[in-house]
């Protein structure tokens, strides 16, 4: 509500109540006069209609405000939506639009409605258009106006300004990654998608890295932001791997190089694998060793150097690393996987037993064997159990055979087809 409205409501409602407290002030008056009832009556009805009359005024005015509001909005999309046809025509290659200065904000806005899903060539005459209409100058000079104050319009025009993605913003973007949580969110988008719309990510590298940086210094929980900054990082687009690399190789918090390992294998990019394997064989810990291992569980391969590796993190002492190990060798060979996930299911930690369970199944019909063996044979007990419960099977009571189960499912230890794993296996039949 503009402040102009806001006066107004607020002299009507001072109004009201002015009126109401005079008519009572009367009323008082006359009960300490001793007047006669009729007048007292008379006194505080009119008291009362005073008062009705005050709220309904208040309730007019306020409503006339909100349709106000309404009709101002409806009026602004309509604008947003006219200047959202004229950038696409842009983009096709129109001729560039003159923008008045009281439609700079509503032409930025359209911009970045078209920018959002747009790249190439039609994006990059978008942004020409922009720089030519006095655009991008504008909306430069209001965020960056009331940037240290918070102000919503400025805050607004950083947001349209992270869309649009131009490199002329990156120093402003630098600034808004230490503001407010809704300015520095809108920064750090900006500067991934200045850094996808360049062919050497080294031009605006920099900057990128050093707005992340700050973003998390000033944060009061760094963990905090590492889901904002992985999801943020995935508009990096093809530049994604090289900001990983970046920031896995600087000395930055732990919370920058998870996020950087989970965009990279949210991205289920080729490199991914290659990135994750050096984090891991450079000696990790902790939760970037869980993050290295969590990516190659979401690429599905392990490569060939990292399997010795990820074999021995399944006994790691940290209970997240030995989690991520469990799902990462489903990319493993049969050979080393499953004799390690059979060890898995009697993991100490319930969330280790539940993981290698559900690694079992997701290796197909091999592990799901293993996963029917162990239900029946596996000489500890909550491994039989999580088994069972991963199989979907119902727990079998001690009145009924061990070769058959409730579901009519011959048990494991009827099949002569089920494969042994090792001499583990052997020793657990025993």
């Amino acid at each position: 509500m503009g402040e102009s409205r806001l006066a107004a409501l607020f002299l009507t409602i001072l109004a009201a109540g002015t009126a109401m407290v005079v008519a009572m002030v009367a009323l008082l008056v006359q009960f300490t006069d001793g007047a006669e009832e009729a007048a007292v009556w008379r006194s505080l009805i009119v008291a009362m209609a005073g008062a009705g009359v005050g709220l309904s005024v208040t309730a007019i005015v306020h409503l006339s405000l909100i349709a106000s509001r309404r009709s101002a909005y409806l009026r602004r999309e309509a604008r947003v939506v006219s200047w959202t046809e004229a950038w696409c025509a842009v983009a096709a290659g129109a001729d560039t639009p003159t923008v008045k200065p009281v439609d700079t904000d509503v032409a930025a806005e359209g911009a970045a409605l078209v920018l959002q899903d747009l790249t190439g060539e039609g994006a990059q005459r978008i942004r020409q258009a922009l720089r030519d209409g006095g655009v991008i100058e504008a909306e430069l000079s209001l965020a960056t106006r009331g940037l240290l104050g918070q102000a919503g319009d400025s805050t607004a025009a950083l947001g349209r300004l992270a869309w649009i993605a131009v490199p002329e913003a990156l120093p402003l973007f630098e600034v808004a990654s230490t503001g407010s949580e809704r300015a520095s969110r809108a920064a750090l988008l900006g500067v991934m998608r200045v850094l996808a719309e360049q062919r050497k990510p080294e031009q605006v590298g920099s900057s990128v890295v050093l707005a992340i940086e700050e973003h998390v210094t000033a944060s009061r929980d760094p963990e905090a932001t590492r889901p904002y900054l992985t999801a943020v990082m995935m508009a990096a687009g093809e530049n994604l791997p090289w900001l990983c690399r970046e920031l896995l190789g600087n000395n930055e918090t732990a919370c920058v190089h998870v996020a950087a390992l989970d965009a990279m294998g949210r991205s289920h990019r080729p490199e991914a694998g290659d990135i994750a394997t050096t984090v891991l064989l450079g000696g990790s810990t902790g939760e970037t060793k869980a993050a290295a291992l969590r990516t190659l569980a979401q690429v599905g391969h392990v490569p060939p150097l990292a399997v010795k590796t990820v074999v021995k993190a399944a006994s790691d002492e940290v209970t997240a690393v030995r989690v991520n190990a469990a799902y990462a060798l489903v990319g493993v060979g049969q050979a080393v996987a499953l004799p390690t996930l059979w060890h898995g299911l009697a993991d100490p930690a319930w969330e280790v037993r539940r993981a290698s369970a559900d690694a079992l199944l997701r290796y197909g019909r091999a592990g799901e064997e293993v996963l029917w063996r162990a239900s029946e044979h596996h000489k500890d007990r909550f491994a039989r159990d999580v088994s069972t419960m991963v199989l979907g099977v119902p727990t079998r009571s001690p009145a009924e055979p061990a070769t058959a189960n409730p579901a009519g499912k011959p048990a494991p230890a009827s099949r002569t087809d089920l494969p042994l794993i090792g001499d583990v296996v052997v020793r657990g039949q025993a």
